[in-house]
Parts: C-alpha cells; sequence; structure tokens
C-alpha cells in the first residue's frame, strides 16, 4: 500500500536521498565511478545524499539483495526524499523486474531518480509497460 506521507526537505531545505548502484559484475572501478556520478549529481541538484548502497554479483533478475534491502529500509524514514540513480538499469535492465523494483521503492513513499534523466517519467512507462492494471 503506497504512502502518502510529505516529504519533509530537513538540513537547509535539502532533500535526503540515497544512492543505489546494481554491480552485475564486482569492477571497483566501474563502481567507484558510478558512486562519484551519483555525489556530483546530487552536489549539482542540491540534494543531501546520505549513503549509496551497492548490490555486488547479483543476477538481474534478483529482487532480493541485500544492499536494496538496506535502501528500501532507509527510504520508509520520513524525512526520505527518494533513491538517486545512475540508469534505470541499477535497478535492472529486464523491465518486469525492474518495475517490480520500482513499485517497493514507490510503496515507501520515495521517488526514484535517474541521473541522466527527470525523476519517475520514463519508468512509469516501464511500468505501465510490464505491469499492466493489477
Amino acid at each position: 500500500m503506497p504512502t502518502s506521507r510529505p516529504k519533509r526537505l530537513p538540513q537547509g531545505d535539502r532533500p535526503v536521498v540515497y544512492g543505489y548502484v546494481l554491480a552485475r559484475k564486482s569492477n571497483d572501478r566501474v563502481i567507484a565511478k558510478q558512486h562519484k556520478e551519483i555525489a556530483l549529481f546530487c552536489i549539482q541538484q542540491h540534494l543531501r545524499l546520505e549513503v549509496i548502497f551497492t548490490d555486488r554479483d547479483i543476477p538481474d533478475e534478483t529482487t532480493v539483495r541485500p544492499g536494496l534491502i538496506g535502501l528500501l529500509d532507509v527510504l520508509a524514514f520520513p524525512d526520505t526524499h527518494g533513491v538517486v540513480v545512475t540508469s534505470l538499469d541499477d535497478l535492472s535492465s529486464k523491465a518486469t523486474t525492474r518495475a517490480q523494483l520500482y513499485r517497493l521503492i514507490k510503496a515507501t513513499g520515495s521517488v526514484v531518480i535517474e541521473v541522466h534523466d527527470e525523476p519517475d517519467h520514463s519508468l512509469e512507462t516501464t511500468v505501465q509497460e510490464a505491469m499492466p492494471d493489477e
């Protein structure tokens, strides 16, 4: 059941966000680059980045992931605005899995912010295509 809690803007009116990276193969250089990209984006967008959760060596279709579970826990905090990903593939490159994870994130009352896109717009289309009205 989606929550409708209002988003508070603590710490100087900067929305609190968390990052998420799915590293299908554990490549420290690639992961560090994605972390840096998320951090820089948050600075540019005046977002307060708390921490970046990373899952390594996890298959794309897996929905139960240690980092994702931690992310979902903190997204439920009342002052959390959302999660920042470098691309929607950081959720999953598979449309059905991506839609499932997106719905889990939205159920916390948070938004998904893609570094290279507008928040939620392209993902909404993916959810509608992958999981029509339930």
